[in-house]
């Protein structure tokens, strides 16, 4: 029997007469242990997703980074934080602070301070969780912190206590900054190990391409596209879309193919593919 199990027993059985192993004090005062936890976790859960909501406002992080789960409006998300937050106002102690959380969806010259804030606010919720790191250094990169983005996934890239898909993520954004600061050839080497560990994931495909193409390797170049064609074709998305429209004549020139080989290429991205 569970721990949870435990106490649930003993509360319904001094609600029966039955025992009364601990007085109707320390049953409430558990049970607000319980909710004041239950609703700090429900409340990090909320700002990582408002996190993610502002994110989305960045410039061109469309073309970058393809989300598992598009967020919800951020007003949407808000208000959940707010009933939540109204909620645990007469536990002991109160409810966390988290007003300075965004409140609707932020323009785009403002979505980076707003994802600062959230990260602020959900460190103080859940302390340097994965997540929490993962989103620091997404942050720092956006924010042009490109050093300090790369110590902080690298740190998470040579963790060995990783599940396979924190793991991904921690590789696949490492290559993109690796990549961004010009240190290709290591990017190219994680963005390989981003993909052993989901091969299906365009976003590998799309580190080796640019990675490939900028090192002058045309084979592991034309074999990341040929891939990422594929997996449009099985399962089309907007995210990759917008990637090949974006990318494609810039990483094919740097290879020197010839025009009419480069709009071959660009003819890949066509269709009406679902968004991401």
């Amino acid at each position: 029997m569970t721990e949870t199990s435990t106490w649930l027993g003993e509360a319904l059985g001094y609600l029966r007469g039955e025992g009364r192993g601990r007085t109707p004090e320390q049953l409430r005062a558990e049970l607000q242990e319980r909710f004041q936890d239950a609703g700090r976790r429900r409340l990090a859960d909320l700002v990582y997703e408002m996190l993610k909501a502002c994110l989305s406002e960045v410039p061109d992080v469309t073309e970058r980074i393809a989300m598992a789960d598009v967020p919800r409006p951020a007003e949407v998300i808000w208000s959940e934080v707010d009933t939540m937050r109204r909620g645990m106002d007469g536990l002991p102690g109160g409810a966390p602070d988290v007003s300075s959380v965004t409140r609707s969806t932020p323009a785009e010259d403002a979505a980076l301070v707003d994802m600062r804030t959230c990260l602020d606010v959900l460190t103080s919720l859940e302390g340097r969780t994965v997540r929490q790191q993962l989103a620091s250094g997404l942050w720092l990169a956006y924010a042009g912190k490109l050093a300090e983005a790369e110590g902080v996934l690298r740190h998470l890239h040579e963790r060995s206590d990783l599940d396979d898909r924190a793991a991904f993520y921690a590789a696949w954004n490492l290559s993109f900054v690796l990549i961004t600061r010009a240190k290709d050839a290591e990017g190219l080497s994680v963005a390989e190990s981003a993909l052993a560990l989901a091969p299906e994931h365009t976003g590998a495909y799309m580190n080796i391409a640019t990675a490939a193409a900028r090192l002058g390797n045309e084979s592991r170049f034309r074999w990341a596209m040929d891939e990422l064609a594929a997996l449009q074709r099985r399962d089309p998305t907007a995210f990759t879309q917008r990637w090949w429209v974006t990318f494609t004549e810039t990483h094919a020139k740097l290879l020197g193919f010839e025009h009419s080989e480069i709009e071959s290429l660009l003819a890949v991205a066509t269709g009406d593919p679902d968004d991401t």
